[in-house]
């Protein structure tokens, strides 16, 4: 592993620089886009029964076509003809109020195939477990710090002997490990942090050198979704499907760390999620198990 870490800003206070830089002009955009979206346009269905009517006069104004049908296609076609800001703005304006993230988290290591679950809390803390070929790993990031427990497949996985994998479990313990940079082990965290930068909308966040797209409608397990697109010079391109109807939620996220691909998907909101202190089961450093 790349033994680099890379700590980014959590959930907090993206969504916080977020709201100082845009301001109460994005809030009322956000506003009027999500409104203008919403699957049900005020609660009329089109047949007059809301008392309103439909034709001139006392009755209401004259109908414009496609307006006032409550179906997901029309309010995911009507969201996906805005702007990429107004998006953007209705996307965070959801994304606010969400206080927890569970999902799945897709990535490569030196040719393996990776695949994490993570829970991210209120705090931008976050618990997971991963697989890389036949090892395992259980995964803590709490306030910055990465730690982590590996089973012995794992470490071997990861090019130590079975001697050396097996002294290693064996001064661990139970007890979590404090992962330095020296250790070449903190990426483990990248799993966490690209969950981490989900929750925090990380991609509408504003940058002058970002560019923002609309990339067209979708679907995703039978949710109409709206393709979205951060191009950044540095970091490349982030791509997320977003729910095109109310609440528009990021359902799926591409993006690079470290030059290698993360997918975050098969996302729950706002579960119940406890992320443990780590001292609770003991912490030893990485350096006083052979890690480093």
């Amino acid at each position: 592993m790349s033994g680099r870490t890379d700590e980014t800003a959590p959930g907090g206070p993206v969504r916080g620089r977020w709201a100082r830089r845009t301001g109460a002009v994005a809030l009322v955009v956000a506003l009027a886009a999500t409104t203008a979206c919403s699957g049900d346009d005020g609660g009329s269905d089109g047949s007059g029964s809301d008392g309103g009517g439909t034709g001139e006069g006392a009755g209401g104004s004259t109908p414009v076509p496609g307006a006032g049908v409550p179906t997901d296609r029309a309010a995911a076609e009507r969201f996906g003809r805005l702007p990429a800001d107004s998006v953007g703005a209705a996307v965070l304006a959801d994304m606010v109020d969400v206080s927890t993230m569970q999902a799945r988290v897709r990535t490569t290591h030196q040719g393996l195939d990776v695949v994490a679950q993570v829970a991210v809390d209120p705090d931008a803390n976050c618990a997971g477990s991963m697989t890389i070929g036949d090892g395992t790993v259980e995964v803590l990031r709490v306030g910055g710090d990465v730690y982590a427990s590996f089973d012995q497949p794992l470490l071997e996985t990861l090019g130590h002997s079975p001697a050396e994998a097996a002294a290693i479990v064996e001064r661990t313990g139970d007890r979590w490990v404090l992962l330095d940079l020296a250790s070449g082990l903190t990426d483990v965290g990248l799993a966490c942090q690209a969950a981490v930068d989900a929750l925090g909308g990380a991609i509408f966040s504003p940058d002058d050198d970002a560019e923002l797209s609309i990339d067209g409608l979708g679907e995703l397990d039978g949710e109409q979704v709206l393709l979205v697109s951060r191009a950044d010079p540095e970091l490349g391109t982030t791509t997320a499907r977003v729910r095109a109807t109310a609440p528009h939620h990021y359902l799926q996220v591409d993006t690079l760390r470290d030059g290698r691909p993360l997918v975050v998907d098969q996302v729950v909101y706002d579960a119940e999620v406890e992320v443990p202190e780590p001292q609770a089961r003991g912490v030893v450093d990485s350096v006083d198990v052979g890690l480093s």
